[in-house]
């Protein structure tokens, strides 16, 4: 644990050229937001199941308050945006990922997808949306905080990316699947989830790696929601979950497995609201992830700048 000072401190400054915000004044928003992560922490952070030094992320009453890896995912985003002199979000923000790796798994570094409330873990496998915020969070906190403390974000961050891309990464086609390691029951894993797809993500992690396959991943995403935009062009929704081979290296037919729809933008839409990129531009419905964007612009653009692609 340090002292060190936020270089990005809650509340931000800044804006975008793309996009909206709502019709409030700044100062406004801002004790909004401090409200609701003040809020927020009382009732999701935990110690409850968690070894000395950690906190978790309660799933509520959906996961019978245990916790899974996008509640941890989140939990480390939160931090880092809200962090100033009063918060102590740097402190949680370690407490939070100490648990992240000690609920890891040992084959591939990324963590089991839920644990209960006592921390029992009780998946062996990788739900990868979690793992790719905990990786983005990783590298906005060497921006925030440095990496010279106790634990060196920027190398946490991308020895995660190099474990994304080895065990979640389907290739040919370069979407991100679930990461089986064990599969006692059987489980087809010949599908993946709209929701898994980040290629804002993708693009700052191929720059801050020098690994080109996460612009093959970027462009598997943009493939990806173009395709399901094309057939419903006025709600650009598209399947939660679909086959793996829906879309190989020269695209292929949609093969859907739920009919249950979701924003095609569920955290692609960012893309569009952070830097402009025309492929992204479809008017995709504003999420968690996108929302986070508008109020913590500061981190984002010190991270991933202004460029397109």
């Amino acid at each position: 644990m340090t002292g060190r000072r936020e270089n990005y401190p809650f509340p931000h400054r800044g804006g975008y050229k793309q996009g909206f915000l709502p019709n409030r004044s700044r100062e406004k928003m801002n004790r909004d937001l401090q409200h609701l992560y003040e809020s927020w922490k009382a009732f999701y952070l935990t110690t409850e199941g968690c070894l000395e030094g950690e906190l978790r992320v309660s799933g509520g009453n959906c996961y019978q308050f245990g916790t899974c890896s996008e509640g941890i995912g989140y939990g480390m985003l939160l931090s880092v945006y809200m962090a100033n002199a009063q918060n102590h979000a740097h402190e949680e923000f370690d407490s939070i990922f100490r648990y992240y790796k000690n609920h890891s798994l040992p084959e591939c570094g990324l963590m089991r997808w839920e644990a209960d409330r006592t921390g029992k873990d009780l998946s062996e496998y990788v739900a990868p949306d979690g793992d790719l915020d905990v990786a983005f969070a990783l590298l906005a906190a060497h921006r925030q905080w440095g990496s010279e403390g106790e634990i060196c974000y920027l190398e946490e961050g991308k020895t995660l990316v190099g474990n994304l891309m080895a065990y979640t990464v389907n290739k040919p086609q370069y979407l991100i699947a679930r990461a089986q390691l064990e599969n006692p029951e059987g489980l087809s894993w010949d599908y993946t989830m709209s929701s898994y797809q980040i290629p804002a993500y993708a693009r700052l992690f191929a720059e801050i790696t020098g690994d080109a396959g996460w612009k093959k991943v970027r462009d598997a995403a943009y493939r990806l929601f173009a395709y399901f935009y094309k057939l419903n062009p006025d709600t650009a929704l598209a399947p939660f979950v679909f086959h793996l081979d829906t879309f190989g290296p020269g695209g292929g037919a949609a093969s859907p497995m739920y009919s249950a729809m979701i924003p095609a933008g569920s955290r692609g839409g960012q893309r569009w609201i952070t830097c402009g990129t025309e492929r992204m531009k479809r008017g995709w419905p504003m999420t968690i992830r996108t929302g986070m964007r508008y109020g913590f612009p500061g981190i984002w653009r010190a991270l991933t700048g202004t460029s397109t692609g």
